[in-house]
C-alpha cells in the first residue's frame, strides 16, 4: 500500500470513529425541568387547588342557606356558586396524581365523575341515605350537585343528600389543597428526572389523560364516537343539567394547553414542555406543528354556536361539533406520541381508544 493509500485509509478511520462516537453519545440533557416543576406548582397547582377549596366553600354556605321555601334568588345564587365551582374544577382536574391518587380512587373519579346517574341519586334520597359510602360517584360529586340544583322542586331530603354531597366534595378538596401547601410540592419539584413516578412524568401523563379525557369525554361519548356506542348520547354531556358544557369543555381545553404552552391563567410566561421541547432535536418542528392544530381546534371552538346547550347542537346532529371532535383528534398525536417520543417520557397510562 503506497503512502496515499495509507493516508485515504487513516482518515477514512477517524471520520467512521468520529460518526461512531458521535451517533453513539446521547443528547446533552440541558433544559432545567426542576424549574418548571417549580413554577407549574407554585404557579398554577398550588393555587387552582386554593380557588376550588375557597369556591366549594361558598358553595357550601350557599346550599346552607337553602330551604323548601327559598326564594328563585337563593336557589339562582346557589347554582352561581355551583358554576364557579365547575370552572375551578376545570383548572385542577389535570392535576389528579400524588396527595390526589386516594386509597379510593383519584380526586377527578371521586368529585368529578359524569354523567351521573339518576336512578342511584333518587333510590339513595328515597332512602335518606347520606352517609354516601361505597363506589357510586355517579350519585354524588360536582355534578350530583349540579343534578339536585337544577332539578326541582327541592325537598327536605333532597336538600340534606345535596349537603351532604357538597360537604363530600369540600372534604375531598381539603385533602388534596392542604398536602400541596404541606409537603408534597416539595416533594414533587424535587423529583425532577424523567422516569416513571418522577414529578415531571406524572405532570406530563396527567396532561395528555386529563386532554384524552376531555377528547372522549367531553366530546367523544356524547357524539356517540366510541367503540360500542350505537348512537350518540347528548345527555352524556358534562354538566347536562346547567347547559354549560361548552363552556367547561373550553376552559379544560385551555388548563390543558397552559402546560404544554407554559402559562399562567392571566397570561405570565412560566417555563412548559414547549420550552422543554426547544432543548431536543426535532422539538421545533413538533411546536410549529402543534401551534397549527392548536389554531385548527381553536377555530373550530370559536364555530360551535353558543346560542344552544352543547346538548341540544349534539341532538341536532350539528356539523359544528363534530369539526371540534375531529381537530381535536388531530391534535392527540402532537400532544401524546410525538411528545413522549421526543422528551423520552413514558406513557404510563392506558387510554384504551387506539390513539
Amino acid at each position: 500500500m503506497n503512502m496515499v493509500h495509507r493516508l485515504g485509509a487513516i482518515v477514512t478511520v477517524v471520520v467512521l470513529a468520529a460518526a461512531c462516537t458521535e451517533t453513539s453519545t446521547p443528547p446533552q440533557d440541558v433544559f432545567n425541568r426542576q424549574q418548571m416543576l417549580q413554577e407549574v406548582a407554585d404557579g398554577l397547582i398550588v393555587p387552582a387547588f386554593d380557588t376550588l377549596l375557597q369556591r366549594t366553600d361558598l358553595l357550601a354556605a350557599a346550599v346552607k342557606r337553602l330551604s323548601v321555601a327559598s326564594s328563585p334568588e337563593d336557589v339562582a345564587s346557589a347554582q352561581s356558586a355551583w358554576v364557579s365551582v365547575a370552572e375551578a374544577w376545570q383548572d385542577a382536574r389535570l392535576f389528579s396524581f400524588g396527595p390526589a391518587e386516594g386509597m379510593f380512587g383519584t380526586l377527578a373519579e371521586n368529585i368529578g365523575t359524569y354523567p351521573v346517574s339518576v336512578s342511584k341519586i333518587t333510590a339513595r334520597i328515597e332512602a335518606g341515605d347520606t352517609a354516601l359510602r361505597g363506589f357510586d360517584r355517579d350519585a354524588w360529586g360536582i355534578y350530583g350537585a349540579e343534578y339536585l340544583l337544577w332539578n326541582d322542586p327541592l325537598t327536605v331530603h333532597k336538600l340534606a343528600y345535596l349537603r351532604a354531597v357538597v360537604a363530600k366534595v369540600r372534604a375531598e378538596v381539603v385533602s388534596v389543597a392542604e398536602a400541596w401547601r404541606q409537603s408534597y410540592r416539595t416533594t414533587f419539584v424535587g423529583r425532577n428526572g424523567t422516569d416513571p413516578g418522577s414529578g415531571t412524568s406524572m405532570l406530563f401523563n396527567a396532561t395528555i389523560f386529563s386532554f384524552e379525557q376531555m377528547k372522549n369525554y367531553g366530546l367523544g361519548l356524547p357524539l356517540g364516537r366510541l367503540a360500542g356506542q350505537s348512537g350518540p348520547e347528548p345527555q352524556a354531556v358534562e354538566a347536562y343539567y346547567s347547559g354549560r358544557s361548552r363552556d367547561l369543555l373550553k376552559r379544560h381545553y385551555a388548563a390543558v394547553m397552559r402546560i404544554w404552552e407554559g402559562a399562567l391563567p392571566n397570561g405570565t410566561k412560566i417555563q412548559g414542555f414547549r420550552d422543554y421541547l426547544t432543548t431536543v432535536a426535532n422539538g421545533q418542528r413538533l411546536i410549529d406543528e402543534t401551534l397549527v392544530q392548536h389554531k385548527r381546534v381553536e377555530d373550530a371552538f370559536a364555530s360551535v354556536p353558543t346560542s344552544e346547550p352543547l346538548s341540544d347542537l349534539v341532538r341536532a346532529n350539528d356539523a359544528s361539533v363534530m369539526v371540534l371532535h375531529t381537530e381535536v383528534l388531530k391534535l392527540t398525536r402532537f400532544l401524546k406520541s410525538e411528545l413522549s417520543s421526543l422528551l423520552g417520557i413514558a406513557i404510563t397510562y392506558s387510554s384504551g381508544d387506539g390513539d
